[in-house]
């Protein structure tokens, strides 16, 4: 169940809703079927959608109902099929520093935590953090390890990190 939208600036109205997948629906949806409104831009957290719009063209109202509207799809209607990427991995030596804290932790061997990750379909549940970031989640991911006390400054473009459920991508270093 979305919540009603708020004003976030005079530009921009934010919706929370209740997962990443309907945030990506309803960004979808606001981008697609939508596309007679004047968005300057619609922006899919984990669980909201902002829209940017002109104020001077659009009312505050008109992007209420337009967030709600594509908020209340069936899940049925949300249901797209996505294109499947499939991303090699290297796991551990040079690759991967912390692969075997992170098997420790999650009290399992290598191998067990690479043919686990390996076999999940992960979904890019939001972009961010850094440009081209891609934060994906999985239906059966046990990866709940926190975070690194000190984060590295510096992280190689291309890498894979696993933390707080999630598995991250880095595009760039």
């Amino acid at each position: 169940m979305a919540t009603d939208p708020i004003l976030v600036a005079e530009d921009a109205m934010s919706l929370t809703v209740e997962s990443p997948q309907i945030a990506q629906a309803v960004a979808a949806r606001l981008r697609g079927v939508e596309q007679s409104r004047p968005w300057e831009e619609v922006v899919p957290g984990l669980t909201t959608v902002t829209v940017r719009f002109d104020p001077m063209t659009t009312s505050q109202g008109e992007v209420s109902q337009a967030l709600l509207k594509a908020a209340a799809l069936s899940v049925k209607e949300r249901d797209e099929p996505r294109a499947v990427i499939t991303i090699p991995v290297r796991y551990g030596g040079d690759d991967g520093p912390d692969f075997g804290d992170v098997c420790h932790q999650l009290s399992m061997s290598a191998e067990a935590l690479i043919a686990r990750h390996t076999a999940a379909t992960h979904r890019v549940d939001m972009m961010g953090f850094t440009p081209g970031f891609a934060y994906l989640s999985a239906d059966d991911a046990p990866w709940a390890v926190p975070r690194l006390g000190v984060p590295r400054p510096r992280v190689p473009a291309g890498s894979v990190g696993v933390s707080a459920g999630y598995t991250g991508l880095f595009a760039l270093p």
